[in-house]
Formats: C-alpha cells, structure tokens, sequence
C-alpha cells in the first residue's frame, strides 16, 4: 500500500478522519460565533447601499422610481434589513454545505484508503471480486506468477473503486471483511445503507447547486452519521483482521518526513 507499515497507515486513517470532524465542527461554531460582527459589517454596508440609491442619481438606470423602489420594500430600514438578513441566510447555508462537503470527502478518503489495507492485509478475500477480471496473454508468457497476476489486478480493481462511490466502497468493505451480522462497534449508532445513500446524493446534489443546504440541525445529525460511518469500518477492519494503530510507529514515521 506504502512504505508506511500497515499499523502506521491504520492509524493516519483514523488520524485524518477525526481531524476532519474536529475541523469541521470548529468552523461551524467559529461562523456562528462571528455571526455578529458579520451582522453589523453588513448592516453598515446594506444601510449605505440604500441611502445611495435613494440620493445617488447614478441609480436611475437601474430604477424607474428609486424612492418607490425603496417604499415597496418598506422604507429604507426595511430594505436594508432585508439585505443584511439575506446575507446572513446565505453564509449560514454556504457554512452548511461546505460541512457537509467536507465531511463526505473525509469519509470518500477514509474509505479508499481502509479498502487498500483491507487489501495488503488479506489480498485472497478479493479474490472473488476479481474472478472475471481479463489478463493479457503477454502477462502469463512473461512467466509472471499466480501472486503477481491478482496484485496488479488488485490494484487495478482498487484504484477503479477510488473512482467510484462510497457506496460501492462501503460495499465492497463488507464483501471482503464479511462481519458477523449486527456487528457495531457502538451502541449509539446503527449502520444504514440508504442513509448513506441519502447524504451521498445530497452532497453530489449540493456541489451542483441543485437544492439548498438542509436546515442546520439535520446538517449536525448528517455530519455526525458520516463521523460514525468512518468509524464503522474503521472498527470492521480491527473486527475482522485484528489490525491496529501503531501510534509510535507514526510519530516515528513522521519525524523522518515519511
């Protein structure tokens, strides 16, 4: 997988995925601690903007009437308020959807990166998975081994599956690690497939603009079933091959700029 142990990577799976969580959640208290000085700097400018339309002659090739313009959003109190409140509206829901971005790509890479140590621990239990996988005629007469045959198409097979969903990773995880039925390494949290599907959507259909931002509290329960999902198979692999984080052997890897 690397030239880090397997006990190294392991641990910088975990590494990551919690810093990401940790990350995410001081960005979202940090906007909303900031929310009023943000408040009274666009206040200020929205406040300025309607005075300028109001005596500024400029703003008659935008407005047939400035004064009534000004009088159909309700005067100009009104009307800056309700600029400065859509400004509000509008971080909060970017300060959403970057969370939820950032959280399913947090996952997408623990993901990836759990599947190839999932691999170099127990490359037979992929065996299946590769059974209709072609190899070229110049490979078996180049004398190549059985052993060398299934890890270039291991390798091929992984790194199509980077490319693809987390759900066919997440998949594929269960395939090869096979856990025993009810497995959770939490009583708090309970794996569902469709949910996943759900957030996976809602992160593809936030990226391209389709739909807004869900209302804050369900972006909290979305970012902490990501959080718990990563952890889920996280927990399989030491479930299922016994591995565990080398923490010294990272800090050591680390130090020598590995």
């Amino acid at each position: 997988m690397s030239a880090l142990s397997n006990g190294v990577v392991y641990s910088r799976i975990f590494e990551t995925l919690m810093m990401r969580h940790a990350n995410t959640i001081t960005f979202r208290r940090m906007s909303r601690a900031g929310e009023p000085l943000a408040t009274a700097q666009a206040s200020a400018e929205d406040r300025k903007l309607v005075n300028e339309i109001l005596t500024n002659p400029e703003y008659d090739q935008y407005f047939l009437d400035r004064q009534k313009a000004v009088e159909f959003f309700g005067g100009p109190e009104a009307m800056a308020a309700s600029m400065t409140q859509a400004k509000i509206t509008t971080l909060r829901q970017l300060v959403d959807l970057a969370s939820i971005v950032v959280m399913h790509a947090a996952l997408d890479a623990a993901l990836t990166d759990l599947c190839r140590l999932a691999a170099a621990l127990s490359p037979v239990d992929w065996e299946a998975r590769l059974a209709e996988k072609t190899v070229r005629m110049a490979q078996l007469s180049g004398g190549a081994t059985y052993e060398s045959l299934r890890a270039q198409k291991l390798e091929d097979h992984l790194d199509a599956l980077a490319k693809d969903s987390v759900l066919k990773r997440a998949d594929a995880l269960f395939a090869v690690c096979s856990p025993a039925a009810g497995f959770s390494p939490s009583t708090s949290f309970t794996w569902d497939r469709s949910e996943l599907a759900r957030i996976d959507q809602l992160r593809h259909d936030l990226a391209h603009g389709r739909v807004l931002a869900p209302p804050a509290e369900e972006v909290e329960k979305d970012i902490e079933f990501v959080i718990q999902t990563g952890l889920f198979f996280f927990a399989m692999l030491n479930a299922t091959y016994g591995i565990k984080m080398d923490l010294m052997g990272d800090i050591l890897a680390k130090q020598q700029g590995i």
